[in-house]
């Protein structure tokens, strides 16, 4: 089982929850999910984790289905754009809204805490420090990431934990809000793969500088202004510290990209008021639910030995 993957948004009893049962078809929904294998031969529904999978697991009975998951790029982990390989699945749990079982990266809990995108930023303009923060350790990513910090330290301040500057561990909330930007690059720029990086950086209240999927200002970008995107083929370094510099030396200039946390949702782009709504449903283990109920009942229909979803 992969469950641990899911993160908060996994979190879900589908008798017990707050939010209510899990449903289908008007009937409450209980399932049982377990990391054992003493029940594989039993299970409806065996459920694997594809970077982690190198032959599919064999079904136990004509009816069982397999199910794969990942939260990873699919720029170091190119099964996940195979179709070949994906055709052979019946369910796909993945960051890919094309998937039939999404399991993004925003968390739920994101527009509905205390400190959330739609509120001032933790710590106002006047009192935060003219600095790109960028905390990262992973230091080999596809995209070049690091390359492009570190070329950026060179015109412009830069207070760097992991690969770059200090190797103290420190908490990201608190140096990204006492910051003015901050990278929340990913480790690759594939479609739809737009991780947790750019919503701390939201909650913190940094302006953040992003760099990962095509569509992520179309699909993820609460505002035209609530982040800079950085494109390596358009942009240098170098041109985004002269942008940068702009900003800081303009307190105005840099509340302009503030302003839209002041905003109702219905106020941001339909892009991410999807992804809200995405999130403020059913979540991933209730989906996961229904979706293996109703392909257990199809399948059954099918052979003729009717069992409504339990």
């Amino acid at each position: 089982m992969t469950a641990h993957y899911f993160g908060r948004n996994f979190d879900y009893d589908s008798l017990t929850a707050p939010s209510g049962p899990c449903m289908l078809h008007g009937i409450k929904l209980n399932c049982r999910r377990e990391d054992s294998q003493v029940h594989a031969a039993t299970a409806d529904a065996l459920w694997f984790h594809i970077p982690h999978t190198r032959r599919l697991p064999n079904r136990t009975q004509p009816n069982q289905l397999l199910i794969g998951m990942s939260m990873e790029s699919a720029a170091y982990y190119p099964r996940l754009d195979n179709e070949s390989f994906l055709r052979r699945l019946d369910i796909i749990c993945s960051y890919k809204f094309t998937s039939d079982v999404v399991t993004h990266y925003y968390d739920r809990h994101y527009d509905t805490e205390h400190n959330n995108f739609l509120s001032p930023p933790l710590v106002p303009t006047s009192k935060k420090k003219n600095v790109v923060a960028y905390i990262n350790r992973n230091c080999g990513a596809k995209n070049g990431r690091n390359d492009i910090a570190k070329e950026l330290s060179q015109h412009f301040p830069l207070e760097g934990y992991g690969c770059l500057g200090s190797q103290e561990r420190v908490n990201k909330t608190t140096v990204f809000s006492r910051s003015k930007f901050c990278i929340a690059m990913e480790n690759s720029n594939m479609p739809w793969y737009v991780t947790e990086k750019v919503w701390h950086a939201f909650l913190a209240g940094c302006l953040p500088i992003y760099m990962g999927a095509p569509n992520f200002e179309l699909d993820f970008m609460p505002h035209p202004k609530a982040a800079i995107i950085y494109n390596p083929e358009t942009m240098t370094p170098q041109q985004l510290a002269e942008r940068l510099k702009k900003l800081s030396e303009d307190d105005a200039l840099y509340e302009e990209h503030m302003k839209w946390r002041g905003l109702q949702l219905s106020d941001l782009s339909p892009g991410f008021q999807r992804l809200v709504n995405l999130s403020r449903g059913p979540n991933a283990a209730c989906k996961l639910c229904m979706k293996v109920a109703q392909l257990r009942y199809d399948k059954e229909k099918q052979s003729g030995a009717v069992a409504r979803p339990s």
